[in-house]
């Protein structure tokens, strides 16, 4: 058995090329690039914000889109200038905040508007007015819709940008709901009168962009299929799109356990035969679910699949090697993506673990490093310790910062 002298324990690695053509296949499905706001929220879903916030306004795109005001100052300070909308309300007392870095936000209520005016001291600030058309959460009702746009321009103190609704069930193949949405969309900004106004129109999801081209008007706001996934099975595969995350670890120790030896916490695994046993470097705490303990889950190690044995620990988990003889400590085992001819992905991932894959990406912790590839080159790296780029003229060394 041979020792390595230094492990990576868990890593992510991100390929900004397939990004970056993902990106571009979109564009060219709804009419350009410039009219996609890359949804970057909770982490970039995973993939680690500001190398894909970067990567996306490289490939061209009009706008990004974050939850919070938090993500969206970390994109500023990592000197990127375009467009960002923060997409969840924020509170009253975010919005000078908001203003100072050039962040647009949602508002959904004529009181809310009215008190951003009251403390928006630094000149006007962008607003994108929410409307629900049947998502149920932010978003004026549609009787109300009108009276907040009018009331939203007559404010000086607003720069009115945009106007949007959301989907809840594009992607779930039956499309009379979604249809209907947009025709009360379209009769709300009719009757509001904002007709000939400079007013970016946006509803479409990765769903609506795939399945609803009625949808894609002035924007689009696709997050999980400029990432390489499609929404469901039920979406159709309108566009051409390749996972840019892997998710891999290391072998760390092997040993043979004796028949009706236990594994792991709770006993829940006992060895029937003499069996060879591998513990790999990954666990719940990195977002490698306890749903994929005793046989739940698998992994992949030379090309083979191999059975998770026992609990998911915390910070480890035991794969039965069915006396593959080949494996060693240090071996890559790939927990999502591809190795040889087999892959596991994030879809079959959620399935197994009964949720979605954006549960998937963005429950990786923040200790997986990030690793990000160009040609097959590792050009940056985002830790816990911050974040460092190797490409030439980049920047080389932001200490205590996300990536």
């Amino acid at each position: 058995m041979t020792i390595p002298t230094t492990l990576a324990r868990t890593w992510l690695e991100i390929d900004l090329d397939r990004l970056a053509a993902n990106t571009a296949a979109v564009g060219r499905h709804v009419g350009g690039a410039e009219r996609i706001l890359a949804t970057v929220k909770a982490d970039a879903y995973g993939h680690g914000v500001v190398f894909c916030a970067r990567a996306f306004v490289e490939a061209g795109v009009g706008w990004l889109g974050v939850a919070t005001v938090e993500e969206g100052v970390e994109i500023r300070r990592a000197g990127l200038r375009a467009p960002v909308l923060v997409l969840s309300p924020i509170g009253v007392d975010e919005v000078a905040a908001s203003a100072a870095h050039g962040l647009s936000i949602t508002v959904s209520s004529v009181v809310y508007i009215e008190e951003i005016a009251r403390v928006a001291t630094q000149g006007r600030i962008g607003v994108h007015i929410g409307i629900d058309t049947g998502m149920g959460r932010e978003g004026a009702l549609p009787e109300e819709a009108s009276a907040l746009i009018r009331r939203a321009y007559s404010i000086p103190e607003l720069r009115v940008e945009g106007v949007f609704t959301h989907f809840p069930s594009a992607d779930e193949g039956e499309r009379a709901f979604t249809l209907g949405q947009l025709e009360r969309f379209e009769a709300i900004l009719n009757t509001a009168g904002v007709a000939g106004e400079p007013l970016l129109r946006h509803a479409a999801n990765s769903a609506g962009v795939l399945d609803f081209p009625e949808s894609h008007l002035d924007l689009v706001r696709p997050g999980l299929l400029l990432y390489g996934l499609y929404p469901s099975g039920a979406v159709s595969r309108t566009v051409r799109v390749d996972p840019v995350l892997a998710f891999k670890s290391r072998v760390t120790h092997i040993k043979r356990i004796p028949a009706g030896h236990p594994v792991s916490y709770g006993r829940r695994f006992h060895a029937e035969r003499p069996t060879e046993i591998a513990c790999v470097a990954v666990g719940y705490a990195d977002g490698f679910s306890r749903r994929l303990s005793c046989e739940r889950g698998e992994v992949l190690i030379d090309g083979r699949r191999h059975p998770v044995i026992g609990s998911v620990t915390m910070d480890q988990i035991l794969v039965k090697l069915d006396g593959d003889s080949s494996v060693d400590v240090g071996d890559p085992v790939v927990l999502i993506g591809e190795d040889g001819a087999e892959s596991i992905d994030v879809i079959e991932m959620a399935a197994i673990r009964e949720t979605i894959p954006w549960d998937v990406l963005t429950g990786i912790g923040p200790r997986v490093p990030r690793i990000y590839l160009r040609e097959g080159v590792r050009v940056g790296a985002r830790t816990l310790l911050g974040r460092r780029s190797f490409e030439k003229g980049a920047e080389e060394d932001v200490r205590d910062s996300r990536a």
